[in-house]
């Protein structure tokens, strides 16, 4: 039987290398988001270019957001296997062939084929980036770790619009994933060139490449093998066996019924999210005449929102947890009073926007509004985040899988059925029942505060699977 290797834990490395590790997962997370909304002031003449429809064109957003949940799924059991370095940076390749494949299209089923493609590697950062976290930063602190990792993806949706409006009027909608490709070719490079391996359970040296066939070979840990009698040697685990476990061991945790209300609510926030993503444009196109460069410049509202949110969950997350618990245990549920806040604020951004996107009122108004849904919506999405980390550190990469593989599908669903929708019943209306939906939630995040503690004592087992 091999030795089990010994290395020393990544929570005991310098505090400036474990934050130089967490920026570089931070501008990998960035490019997702900008990914997603770079394009959509260019829809237009993607539908031009290809004489499709607009509602068609807009299929290019969540077909991106629809490879959020598949992606994970690839990269979660192989990140068991090889550790998570080798994901980032495989993940990196695939995004960067994506928008390639994407300027280089020359129909629009192709446009449609490379955005999933993209979408597939872009979940990576996403999704192991809690991993990460967890591997390397202390409990007290990750609340900061958490809105540090978020800050690019509060501005990356963002200016991406603004960006990405500029570049379709100057060289075309194809110029948006050209400057994609710069981005995202950065932090390959620095991917490469400084980041280390941090996850324990399979840690090792750079191995030699032909290794990465016989996994077995490549990881001198326990967690790699098992024990055929009692007594007796340890052998090799199967390649197989362990990447089915990966696999469903997300799942496995929808038992728990913490995790399964999360997941759902933080369904339910990111359907808003990549609803205003599509809504917007169309909105002040057709209310106030906006150009796809102006459009751009609408999404700023959400963006200063975010920015107050992320600056909010930042500094007073841990302190509330702290505060909360006093001389007591840091309950994961005291991540929650500040979700619950966020809710309020999403209900009452939508009924401002609501209320306020037509001709007659001055267009600033609904960019104050969604301000304010921006703010609750990104708070909210890094509590639900921290929340589900401080539950089962050790669960870090599964539980933010978990919550790829079930938010990312609804949302690309709800954006392409709000376009059915929209037409029948109008925009206004539909912004309604989002508010009215997201206000429903609330009871379910004051249940979690005040039983949480409880229900996880009866199910303490489903974190252990």
């Amino acid at each position: 039987m091999p030795a089990a290797a010994q290395w020393g834990s990544p929570k005991d490395w310098p505090a400036a290398k474990k934050w130089l590790h967490i920026a570089i997962v931070a501008s990998m997370t960035m490019a997702t988001p900008l990914a997603s909304s770079i394009h959509t002031p260019a829809l237009p003449l993607i539908a031009a270019d290809f004489s499709i429809d607009r509602s068609a064109a807009s299929l290019s957003v969540p077909l991106y957001v629809l490879g959020f949940a598949t992606g994970p799924l690839l990269f979660l059991p192989l990140s068991k296997a090889y550790g998570r370095l080798y994901i980032y940076n495989a993940a990196n390749f695939m995004l960067l062939l994506g928008n390639l494949g994407c300027a280089l299209s020359p129909a629009f089923a192709w446009l449609l084929v490379f955005r999933f493609l993209a979408g597939c590697g872009g979940a990576c950062a996403i999704t192991q980036g809690s991993g990460t976290i967890a591997d390397i930063i202390e409990k007290e602190n990750r609340g900061k770790a958490v809105a540090f990792m978020a800050f690019g993806t509060v501005w990356a949706p963002i200016l991406g619009p603004v960006i990405g409006g500029q570049i379709a009027e100057k060289f075309g909608w194809r110029g948006c994933f050209w400057a994609l490709m710069c981005v995202v070719a950065f932090n390959t490079l620095i991917t490469l060139l400084f980041m280390q391996e941090t996850s324990t359970t399979h840690h090792f040296n750079t191995p030699h490449w032909t290794r990465l066939f016989r996994p077995h070979l490549l990881f001198p840990s326990t967690h790699n093998y098992t024990k055929l009698e009692e007594g007796g040697d340890l052998q090799p685990r199967r390649f197989r066996d362990i990447m089915f476990q990966a696999v469903c061991s997300p799942f496995r945790l929808l038992l728990h019924p913490i995790v399964c209300v999360v997941a759902v609510l933080s369904s339910i926030f990111y359907s808003i999210q990549i609803f205003l993503y599509v809504d917007i444009p169309a909105t002040y196109k057709a209310e106030y005449g906006f150009t796809p460069s102006q459009t751009g410049l609408a999404f700023l509202g959400n963006g200063i929102g975010m920015t107050v949110g992320l600056v909010t969950f930042g500094l007073f997350s841990d302190r509330i947890m702290i505060y909360l618990a006093g001389h007591g245990p840091r309950m994961p549920e005291y991540r929650l009073p500040l979700m619950m806040l966020s809710v309020t604020l999403v209900f009452c951004g939508l009924v401002g926007y609501s209320l306020t996107a037509f001709s007659s009122i001055d267009w600033i108004y609904p960019i104050i509004a969604n301000g304010f849904t921006g703010a609750g919506l990104y708070s909210l999405s890094m509590a639900a985040s921290t929340y589900l980390i401080d539950l089962a550190p050790e669960r870090a990469a599964e539980s933010a899988t978990l919550l790829a593989t079930v938010r990312f599908p609804f949302g690309a669903a709800v954006c392409a059925l709000s376009e059915k929708i929209v037409p029948l019943i109008g925009r206004t209306t539909t912004k309604e029942v989002f508010a009215t939906v997201a206000l429903l939630t609330l009871p379910a995040v004051f249940i979690l505060y005040k039983y949480g503690e409880r229900i996880r004592a009866n199910h303490v087992s489903k974190f252990s699977v």
